[in-house]
């Protein structure tokens, strides 16, 4: 299994529970726009937090690592 698709099955997951809980507790009916605005909601601001941290820790490693050398 491709490790990018594992991320994509738990996103999927994410929305679909969210949708289900939403239908069962009557607080909105299914609409597939609103299903994938959602799912794209989710998707990008994985990938945006993903990179917002991943350049963070980056900055913060390689600090560490520079000033160890000196």
């Amino acid at each position: 299994m491709v490790e990018g698709e594992s991320l994509f099955n738990d996103g999927t997951s994410v929305v679909l529970f969210t949708v289900v809980a939403g239908i069962y507790s009557n607080q909105k009916g299914f609409h597939i726009l609103s299903f994938f605005q959602e799912f794209l909601l989710v998707s990008l601001g994985g990938i945006l937090t993903g990179l917002i941290f991943g350049y963070i820790f980056s900055k913060i490693i390689f600090g560490l690592i520079t000033e160890s050398i000196k």
